[in-house]
């Protein structure tokens, strides 16, 4: 077989089981891209945006990444940092004085204790500070975060200064720095980083990321004019495990929120998310693949460090027990570390962090490759991301 037919052959694969996703009722639609060395090897879109009206997925659809925002958050930090504004170990609460004098409340007991030390910029990254989810999150503090937070467990609902003075008030999971736990770390970032620069954060986003990378379509909202390019986001019913709509095209991602969480509120298409992944894997270099030079090779490598150790290895993570077993986490990203354990074609240093409304991405240096996978299903249990896998590999081996 010659590479065309191969290439043919490794397309109709993914292309067969998008299919039969959609065909099952899986998903509604999807899009795939597959890159390797700089070179488009697969962009395809299937299926619809929008199930009742018919709309056709596109190339170009607009989705909500949820998560995908925190390496964005993460790396507009690290450029702070760069420019002398914060350190890594700077305390937050000389920005943020909401967060000064906080308590702690651990799930192992009840009693409240004073915090030891101040959250730290390195805690907010490393998602060290404490803080959760109000789904991650014990009991007895996910009432007070939801109360705090407002309708949407990942995406405060009120205005910054109106969340963090609500958030000051709920009680630490545990002390700063002490261990991995996800939660609103990196919205609390976004807020920090907003006020540091005297700006807003989408404002900040813009001039320093999005314009350079070229990133037309990622923002907080979606613009009028780009509405008919925005997905249908949809939900499973509790009752009958059917999908049903959870924000429509025109809902809370078409207009500019009280609040731009850092955290899980940008909307982006995969063309524009690839120029992120570029320039994570090849920026600064001298490579006609490579990305504007935002920040140092150095601060980028860093976000792809492993920070855990064996007791962070061996936690569940939202249940799951054994997933960071071959993973770790860096800055804002998870790395892998253990490729040959992982039940799917992976290189060690691959790096990523996918969004709860579908979208998954990956980066491996290794094979200078990237893939990325939209779904538009919230909390969704697709298993194509594995199948991207698979095929983005197997082509990168196929053009060698």
């Amino acid at each position: 077989m010659n590479n065309t037919q191969s290439f043919a052959s490794l397309k109709s694969q993914l292309d067969d089981a998008i299919n039969a996703a959609i065909g099952e009722g899986a998903v509604v639609g999807a899009v795939a891209l597959i890159e390797r060395r700089g070179e488009i090897l697969l962009s395809e879109a299937y299926g619809y945006a929008d199930r009742d009206s018919k709309t056709p997925m596109r190339e170009d659809s607009i989705f909500r990444v949820a998560s995908m925002s925190k390496p964005i958050t993460s790396a507009l930090a690290l450029m702070l940092i760069e420019d002398g504004l914060l350190d890594l170990d700077t305390p937050i609460d000389k920005w943020i004085p909401e967060l000064s004098d906080l308590q702690v409340q651990s799930a192992a007991s009840l009693d409240v204790e004073k915090s030891a030390r101040s959250i730290s910029v390195r805690d907010l990254l490393t998602h060290r500070s404490g803080i959760a989810y109000p789904f991650s999150a014990p009991e007895h503090l996910a009432a007070a975060l939801r109360e705090a937070t407002g309708t949407l467990d990942i995406v405060p609902d009120c205005w910054p200064d109106e969340w963090i003075a609500k958030l000051g008030k709920v009680p630490l999971l545990f002390q700063p720095g002490q261990q991995w736990h996800y939660g609103y770390s990196t919205d609390v970032l976004g807020v920090l980083l907003s006020r540091v620069a005297g700006c807003l954060l989408g404002e900040l986003m813009q001039r320093r990321i999005f314009s350079r990378l070229a990133m037309n379509d990622t923002g907080f909202y979606c613009r009028k004019r780009d509405l008919d390019r925005m997905t249908t986001a949809y939900v499973r019913s509790p009752t009958n495990g059917e999908l049903q709509v959870f924000d429509p095209a025109n809902g809370r991602w078409s207009r500019q929120p009280a609040f731009e969480s850092g955290g899980a509120g940008l909307v982006s298409t995969t063309k524009d998310y690839l120029q992120f992944a570029r320039f994570l894997l090849r920026s600064p270099a001298s490579s006609p693949a490579a990305s504007p030079a935002l920040m140092s090779r150095s601060s980028i490598e860093l976000m792809k460090e492993n920070f855990f150790g064996e007791e962070d290895h061996a936690r569940p993570f939202l249940g799951m027990e054994g997933y960071w077993r071959q993973k770790g986490f860096g800055l804002g990203l998870s790395v892998t570390t253990d490729a040959q354990s992982l039940p799917y074609r992976a290189t060690n240093g691959e790096f990523n962090w996918p969004g709860a409304f579908g979208t998954y991405w990956f980066a491996a240096p290794e094979k200078d490759l990237i893939g990325l996978l939209y779904v538009q299903e919230y909390w969704g249990a697709s298993q194509l991301p594995i199948k991207l896998h698979e095929v983005a590999y197997a082509l990168a081996d196929a053009v060698d």
